[in-house]
């Protein structure tokens, strides 16, 4: 058996100490009147049900980066309608995801595609590999409506975490009078996280959005001009119309 000298007992001791106090006491909960504000918060982004924006993306992935403007058409659940730009306003492509439909217009080939939207498909066309009703959620600043209707809610000094029974977990961070963050985590590993920024005075929605996915060295940044909320959006605007001259074919033919 070793034994501890005296002297080794001391340094031992010392560094105890040390440790405790560098050691970070607990972060206390939230005041019972500013958690009451940022539920209020919480509350102002579950009202909106459809947003139209002028956005200006850039998204860089694996080294690789992009630019593009964008007329973005969300609304809830699963509706996403793109119109994509280049710099000097040359149409690049149109996007439509109503539900479980997608179509594709790409001007440069003369040609239309449809079919079934998956996470694979939206991943090619948004950079973002999630389902619609995840994207339009994330770009409302929200939860999926499965997460928010089977979850359980619970505060904590961190944040809000919504704790899903087999599913990822979620930490929505709030300030008294703004959305700043929303992460997803499967495990403890983070899965996406979205960063709100510069809310508007008037309406208080973000006009600065970040998403970051890290194990798809993905960072897609949209800076919102032109913002309209809960604006009236028609079901035809989510259902694109082929062009004269150009083809219509299946999506699977999209190369």
């Amino acid at each position: 058996m070793i034994r501890i000298l005296p002297v080794q007992s001391a340094l031992w001791l010392g560094l105890v100490l040390l440790l405790s106090a560098c050691a970070r006491p607990p972060l206390p909960l939230p005041e019972a009147a500013s958690r009451a504000r940022q539920q209020a918060v919480w509350q102002r982004h579950q009202q909106i049900d459809s947003l139209q924006a002028l956005a200006t993306v850039r998204s860089e992935r694996a080294g690789k980066r992009w630019r593009s403007t964008q007329a973005l058409h969300v609304q809830r659940p699963g509706r996403i309608r793109l119109e994509v730009f280049r710099l000097l306003g040359q149409p690049v492509l149109d996007l439509a995801v109503d539900g479980a439909f997608m179509e594709v217009c790409v001007p440069s080939q003369q040609a239309c595609y449809n079919g079934l939207s998956s996470r694979e498909r939206i991943d090619r066309f948004t950079g973002v590999p999630l389902a619609a009703p995840d994207l339009v959620a994330l770009l409302l600043g929200q939860l999926p409506r499965a997460v928010v209707a089977l979850g359980k809610p619970r505060w904590q000094a961190d944040g809000l975490w919504w704790l899903t029974a087999d599913g990822p977990r979620y930490r929505v961070v709030l300030s008294d009078s703004a959305l700043e963050r929303i992460e997803c985590y499967q495990g403890e590993q983070l899965l996406y996280q979205v960063d709100y920024s510069a809310p508007d005075a008037a309406d208080g929605f973000p006009r600065r959005i970040v998403m970051l996915m890290p194990d798809r060295q993905l960072r897609l940044e949209l800076k919102l001009e032109e913002v309209r909320l809960n604006p009236a959006l028609p079901a035809a605007l989510f259902r694109l119309q082929v062009p004269s001259g150009s083809e219509l074919l299946p999506l699977e033919l999209l190369q």
